[in-house]
């Protein structure tokens, strides 16, 4: 057997002994060697993986909630159309976007009070500019406040006795072929008081013409024409360009007035459906307004619908 020495005083001592015969400590090694493998050991292993495990999975717990909000807006986004369903509530992409931000919008806050119309170059109570108005002046006993034509939202006669009171949605979807009219009075003047004269021009360009377009009726009306410039076409996503409208039975009407008191402004929004009996369709979509002080404006499109072959 080799010898073995003291870790302590490095005496020799034989195999075996226990103890150092020469200062008594321990000669043991298998005792010194467990403690040094004690740390070394594989269960030391897993226990320094698992706090490392636990954060892995711990992203995709955080991620989940994020994901979860974002989805309740699109949702959201689509559940208004059944609401907007019970009522004939008509979306009019281009055409009338103007009116509605001009009234809805821009209206309320930034519309001219009755006694700043001059701001704007007109006069409240001819609706025509300063320069305008001299030329009216020497025309003595002439009517100058324009008259808005009061066939805006009316409907034919002939529509009317063909009127499908029985109708349902559901016998009347389909592609359709037709028409779609444009009408309009003085829209230079809510180019002025929108301050968006372009986009009034643009309006008053349409008056008295009609395109062909084709539309699909569905859930909701929409309504599509190639022959719309781009600027005006929606890019929202729906399949429209034109004109979106929600109806659930053989006459749909929705009719909306309000009163903007700043400048004493009143605007009627009409939205008219009507299912005939030969499987066409009619729709009217107006608004006209009028101020206190006798200023008018118009706009309205008429849409004639048939069955696509």
């Amino acid at each position: 057997m080799n010898p073995r020495f003291c870790r302590n005083c490095g005496a020799e001592n034989a195999t075996g002994n226990a103890f150092c015969q020469q200062c008594g400590s321990p000669m043991s090694e298998p005792a010194a060697t467990q403690p040094n493998s004690v740390p070394y050991a594989p269960p030391a292993q897993p226990a320094a993986q698992q706090p490392y495990a636990a954060p892995v999975y711990a992203p995709p717990q955080y991620q989940h909630p994020p994901y979860q909000p974002a989805s309740y807006p699109t949702q959201t986004g689509y559940g208004t159309r059944p609401v907007s369903s019970a009522k004939a509530t008509g979306l009019i992409v281009g055409v009338f976007a103007l009116v509605v931000a001009a009234i809805l919008l821009v209206g309320i806050f930034l519309l001219p009070s009755k006694e700043d119309y001059s701001v704007l170059g007109l006069n409240a109570d001819t609706n025509t500019t300063e320069n305008d108005t001299k030329t009216t002046e020497a025309a003595a006993g002439e009517t100058t406040a324009p008259q808005v034509n009061q066939a805006y939202g009316i409907i034919p006669d002939d529509v009317i006795s063909r009127v499908n009171p029985t109708a349902s949605l559901e016998t009347y979807q389909g592609n359709y072929t037709g028409t779609v009219t444009f009408n309009s009075e003085n829209m230079d003047l809510l180019g002025q008081l929108s301050g968006d004269t372009e986009e009034a021009e643009f309006l008053k360009s349409l008056d008295g013409t009609t395109i062909d377009c084709t539309a699909t009726l569905g859930e909701g009306l929409d309504v599509y024409s190639d022959q719309m410039p781009t600027e005006i076409v929606g890019s929202d996503g729906n399949m429209f360009n034109l004109y979106h409208l929600q109806i659930e039975n053989g006459i749909s009407v929705d009719e909306y007035t309000e009163t903007v008191d700043e400048i004493g402004l009143t605007f009627t929004q009409l939205e008219s459906a009507h299912f005939l009996d030969d499987g066409s369709l009619y729709v009217i979509s107006s608004m006209t307004g009028q101020t206190l002080d006798g200023m008018f404006f118009a706009s309205e499109l008429r849409i004639t619908l048939r069955p696509a072959s």
